[in-house]
């Protein structure tokens, strides 16, 4: 009886170390999750996103957000050098969110120029 105790508890800690170093490799090595990022957008020829302006004027520029999976990001930091707008050129499940009443929240609103 002791040895099939044993024997349990060994299988359950190596699922629970297995399980835990697949999470691991796929976060950490593959980078397999999805981001969601602000980039620069032109109110010009697509509809953006702009922060709710007070009194005092509007404080962000116009911008849109794109969602991609972590592994296409550049490998850039931003406290070191200056880094390029992320973009969705021909990343296959790069998704541009441009701005829609479904889109918006509280404290932005969307902007056009025509």
């Amino acid at each position: 009886m002791k040895y099939s105790n044993d024997l349990l508890l060994g299988i359950i800690l190596a699922l629970l170390i297995l399980s835990g170093g697949a999470k691991y490799y796929k976060y950490m090595v593959l980078r397999d999750y999805s981001i969601i990022t602000t980039t620069t957008c032109d109110p010009k020829i697509e509809s953006c996103f702009i922060d709710t302006c007070t009194e005092a004027g509007c404080l962000s520029e116009p911008y849109k957000y794109i969602e991609k999976k972590a592994y296409e990001f550049n490998s850039c930091n931003p406290y070191e050098q200056d880094c390029p707008n992320e973009t969705c050129l021909s990343e296959v499940g790069c998704i541009e969110i441009l701005c829609t009443e479904s889109t918006l929240s509280e404290d932005e609103r969307c902007i056009t120029e025509s």
